[in-house]
């Protein structure tokens, strides 16, 4: 190999070394993005579900006062 082959191969594996700490870099941005979106999404559910359960006992309440 030449000194411009070798050269040209420590630009290619500099770019690839970059290339792989910015993705790996945007890798953790996502993981962590999908851990809060997961953690709201339990969140809205819990929630749901208690509102849930105040509508079906007000429903039921209302039921009986109409009776």
């Amino acid at each position: 190999m030449n000194y411009i082959e070798l050269d040209n191969l420590e630009i290619q594996v500099d770019y690839l070394l970059r290339t792989m700490e910015k993705l790996q870099t945007e890798n953790k941005d996502l993981r962590y993005q999908l851990a809060r979106h997961v953690r709201e999404k339990n969140q809205w559910y819990q929630n749901n579900r208690q509102m849930a359960g105040k509508i079906k006992k007000i429903i039921n309440h209302l039921q009986e006062s109409l009776v």
